[in-house]
């Protein structure tokens, strides 16, 4: 029988047709749906009767991986972020992970140099500020002779550091897992993130969200930096606490942040975050461009047809799995 995907998408706002038609074309049947991240009947629903699926940020965890483990056996992220899924549970339940790392680096890139341009000159915060939408007295900064920290140096924050090149800027990073080579990468490494917090004038967020780095930004870690720095995050919501981030704006420990990402998504209208003073938001859309998309829709496609006919796929996150296959 043909193997069957379900990929959680809205196909009346999502043109994947390149992937459907490598799915097509491999013989496999999908059926395309979106559900809400956390409404787990709806995700065991639809799961619980394909071979696979193309998540987007559902909830993966004991409950819903062990009510589809049955029949689903391989979760694959549309995306580098893999927070959502419970690898270990998956690990015990024969199901293998996979995501697709680097096809939206560019994209996430670019908006993360788009909030730090934004925050550093006022973009948004002058436009309509005045009459007939002309503002009057706006003053920003340049970025030469700033100092921009990134936390974590994997494909997104080695991309903006090439977008920086153009700008006269001192960049500083610091990631545990990552080899980084100073000369060649053209940074400053730096021994710790309190270094990044309390040395940089921008600091850019490029880590996952995990028990370690959940929260990172903090009241103490928001505390060490200058009253003139900004923080941008583009990687993940819960890598900040909202509450303290939301002190340091209204009481101008720092002088602002643009934000890709909230704790709750799509983002909570109830949030106290929203309005707040020196916050520029933008709705997830980082990694969101046309050409990410394709070579998303290809790495997936190519992902589906590896794991099915016997291969490894690109990027399993647990291919431990595939020895009892």
């Amino acid at each position: 029988m043909a193997p069957k995907i379900w990929i959680n998408a809205d196909p009346a706002a999502e043109d994947l047709s390149q992937l459907e038609r490598m799915l097509t074309d491999a013989g496999f049947s999908y059926h395309m749906e979106l559900v809400e991240n956390e409404d787990e009947a709806a995700i065991i629903r639809l799961a619980a009767g394909c071979d696979a699926v193309i998540c987007g940020l559902e909830t993966w965890n004991e409950r819903t991986i062990s009510a589809v483990c049955g029949r689903t056996k391989f979760l694959l992220r549309f995306g580098t972020g893999y927070d959502s899924v419970d690898i270990a549970s998956a690990t015990r339940h024969g199901v293998l992970v996979g995501n697709t790392p680097g096809a939206n680096a560019i994209a996430v890139a670019e908006i993360a140099l788009l909030h730090i341009l934004n925050l550093s000159r006022g973009f948004t915060r002058d436009y309509a500020g005045g009459p007939h939408g002309w503002a009057t007295g706006g003053m920003g900064t340049e970025l030469g002779g700033k100092t921009v920290g990134l936390v974590g140096f994997g494909n997104i924050a080695r991309r903006l550091r090439e977008l920086l090149r153009g700008f006269d800027v001192r960049v500083m990073a610091y990631d545990p897992y990552v080899s980084i080579d100073p000369e060649a990468h053209q940074v400053e490494t730096a021994e710790s993130p309190d270094a990044i917090f309390s040395g940089s004038d921008f600091v850019s967020l490029h880590v996952p969200c995990t028990a370690e780095t959940a929260e990172l930004v903090c009241e103490r870690t928001l505390r060490m930096m200058k009253p003139t720095a900004y923080l941008v995050n583009t990687a993940r919501g819960g890598l900040i606490c909202e509450e303290d981030l939301l002190r340091a704006l209204n009481e101008g420990w720092i002088a602002g942040a643009g934000l890709d990402v909230l704790n709750v998504e799509p983002g909570n209208p109830g949030s106290p975050l929203i309005g707040a003073k020196n916050l520029v938001l933008t709705p997830h859309l980082g990694g969101r461009s046309l050409e990410s998309v394709t070579r998303s829709e290809v790495l997936l496609g190519q992902a589906m047809i590896d794991y099915f006919a016997g291969r490894v796929p690109f990027h399993a996150l647990n291919p431990e799995v595939l020895q009892t296959r």
